[in-house]
């Protein structure tokens, strides 16, 4: 941090490599004998606890929290927005600030490359879902000769994009993972922390 009045941080062998990491820290190190982030899931009751298991509900029944697999609930997406009978449920719960061109290049290339799929992102912040709709339908995209733009498969990649809204209670976020997605794709360079130990519970 470089501030005076922070005398230690917490991390690991991992996070901060004992060899080096003193070069880059005004503050002690407290290394941690597995990992430095840890959240109390097993003790906290408001967690859905793990399970492998769907609690169904019926064709054209609403959604409701715990219910429904992630082919099923489509992330809410609107009837006839995006593939009917989804193959796969990839997810991203960071906020939309966390993911580079670099990533989104690459989530890209997953939607291409497994039919019938579809993203689930969290709309936080909710005017960031433009500018990735519009970064999807560009990179999709190719020039000519002249400049001139030519559209690629955008359109049809945003209809496979769909964006969950924020919750206030993080608990809730925590239990939607069942719902709503078979595997997070994380963030790179910048990585989930939070929502990456929710989505591994």
């Amino acid at each position: 941090s470089g501030a005076l009045y922070v005398d230690y941080i917490f991390t690991d062998k991992v996070t901060s490599p004992p060899h080096d990491s003193f070069v880059f820290f005004t503050e002690k190190l407290i290394y941690m004998p597995n990992h430095f982030f840890s959240k109390g899931h097993a003790m906290q009751s408001e967690v859905a606890v793990p399970t492998h298991d769907y609690v169904q509900r019926s064709d054209g029944e609403a959604h409701v929290l715990g219910t429904g697999t992630p082919q099923q609930n489509r992330c809410l997406a609107p009837p006839g927005v995006g593939p009917t009978d989804v193959s796969f449920v990839f997810c991203n719960w960071n906020k939309l600030l966390k993911n580079n061109p670099e990533t989104v290049r690459s989530w890209i290339r997953i939607l291409r490359e497994v039919p019938d799929s579809i993203l689930c992102l969290l709309e936080n912040p909710k005017a960031g879902a433009a500018y990735l709709r519009k970064f999807v339908h560009e990179a999709a995209g190719t020039t000519d000769e002249s400049g001139h733009f030519i559209p690629g498969d955008g359109d049809d990649l945003n209809s496979r994009i769909h964006f969950l809204t924020w919750e206030k209670n993080p608990f809730d976020h925590q239990r939607r993972n069942l719902d709503f997605c078979n595997i997070m794709l994380d963030s790179f360079p910048y990585n989930g922390h939070t929502v990456a130990q929710d989505s591994l519970y």
